[in-house]
């Protein structure tokens, strides 16, 4: 454990002294912390932290290098944002305090600041990282690679494989089928992180699929969405499924809405994605390979109700049981966040189980419509991107691409909010939509995407 602690301290002070590399520690520290927790024999949910304690690092380093002056303020090229924003981070601050005052605790002070402000601070690392190198690919790649890497600890666990970094931290999830198994989730501290960062290899890898011009390459990304898709599959998660469903659904959309050239790339990464599995699944014995298959393939198969209809019962169908609970002006931020619960928090109700519903019974009615109106002005600067990029090669894929795995999380988390509460989750998400809002910088500059950056 010395030498891991080692380890980390080294890494932190690289992100520190050279916050562009230092990006990329964050990435890899953000999986890796989860294996460290496991070491430990407390299992302590600091270690999920670690990762925060990384991209203040990276912020720390881009501000000491002069960098965050280079790129341009953010909300000075999207203006309309600034209101919103700054308005919502006041009512943050404030639901922070008074989450504060009612757990009696530091700590959901902090949790409940980290909750909101980390995708806030991760889409300007995003932006001013990618505006500066202009790597994008570069990122996504490794994102993409690292969490196929870690994606192997799932099928090692269902594999049977018995080792102290596998399986899930505590109890773990049970599903009750014909038998009673319980869910894997590889290297990584739960199944639904796990499940989740499978579905974004998956839905990241068919995006490179029609940007990357070599056959060979191509034919790599479809088989690590193809093995990233598995791993999902075996973490029993039915919500991460549909998240890549609904990407596909949202990305075909802005494709015939948008009449995008390079459809046939995309049809044919979901058909040769599609006949993969398919192969996979009839020739490959399964069953015997992965002992609690047929019960996972039950599990996914058996919905005992739609999912527009779980969504509607999270969200809408929710909303007046959430503030009857916590009232109009919400319980306070951090009470019903993961972690919480360790700390005197998890106030807010079983109804807070969506995301929307979780924003609701923290930061009351106000700050959700608040939360809302920040969704909107993005949504309309995204739709302006849309149409900017439409025809400029590797822009177009990447928009369309990025704006499709955003709005899939958006309706996950429309339906519950648990994977949402890992801060490595959502820095991740706030790092794509840094992205997504750097592209048109980079392409008024001719700035070729396929062309390798140095960090």
């Amino acid at each position: 454990m010395a030498t891991v602690i080692g380890m980390l301290v080294l890494m932190g002070g690289t992100a520190v002294a050279r916050w562009r590399l230092g990006l990329y520690v964050l990435i890899f520290v953000g999986f890796f912390q989860d294996i460290v927790r496991k070491l430990d024999p407390d299992q302590n949910v600091v270690y999920t932290a670690i990762v925060v304690a990384f991209a203040t690092f990276v912020v720390l380093g881009m501000y000491m290098s002069g960098d965050n002056k280079k790129a341009g303020r953010l909300l000075a090229i999207y203006p309309t944002l600034a209101i919103p924003i700054y308005l919502f981070s006041f009512l943050i601050v404030l639901q922070a305090g008074r989450g504060y005052m009612q757990a009696g605790t530091p700590i959901i002070l902090g949790i409940g600041l980290l909750a909101y402000f980390a995708p806030i601070v991760s889409v300007l690392i995003g932006y001013r990282y990618v505006a500066l190198t202009g790597n994008v690919l570069g990122l996504l790649r490794f994102y993409t690679v690292v969490g196929l890497i870690f994606s192997v600890g799932v099928y090692l666990e269902a594999m049977g494989t018995e080792w102290k970094i596998l399986g899930s931290v505590g109890t773990g999830i049970y599903i009750y089928t014909y038998k009673v198994v319980r869910l894997v989730s590889g290297f990584l501290r739960a199944s639904e992180t796990a499940a989740w960062h499978g579905a974004m290899v998956t839905m990241i890898a068919m995006v490179l699929v029609t940007v990357e011009r070599v056959l060979l390459y191509k034919f790599a990304w479809i088989m690590t969405a193809a093995m990233a898709f598995g791993a999902v599959f075996l973490t029993g998660r039915r919500k991460a499924l549909v998240e890549i469903g609904v990407f596909v659904a949202f990305s075909t959309i802005l494709m015939i809405i948008g009449r995008r050239r390079f459809a046939r790339a995309y049809i044919g990464a979901v058909l040769g994605l599609g006949m993969m599995v398919v192969a996979v699944l009839l020739y490959l014995p399964f069953g015997d390979i992965f002992g609690d298959f047929d019960a996972i393939l039950q599990r996914l198969t058996n919905f005992t109700r739609s999912p527009l209809e779980r969504v509607w019962d999270m969200t809408i169908g929710s909303f007046n049981n959430v503030i009857s609970y916590n009232s109009i002006l919400g319980a306070g931020a951090g009470l019903g966040s993961q972690g919480a619960q360790y700390f005197g928090g998890i106030r807010t109700g079983a109804s807070a189980e969506s995301g929307f519903g979780k924003v609701l019974a923290e930061i009351g009615v106000i700050g959700l419509v608040v939360f809302f109106w920040v969704l909107y002005r993005i949504g309309r600067y995204g739709r302006a991107i849309l149409i900017t990029l439409r025809g400029v090669h590797g822009y177009e894929q990447l928009s369309v691409g990025i704006a499709a795995i955003l709005l899939a999380n958006i309706v996950n988390f429309m339906a519950a909010h648990q994977a949402y509460g890992d801060p490595f989750v959502i820095i991740i998400l706030g790092l794509l939509l840094g992205i997504f809002l750097s592209l048109p910088q980079l392409a008024y500059r001719g700035v070729d995407l396929t062309v390798s950056k140095r960090l």
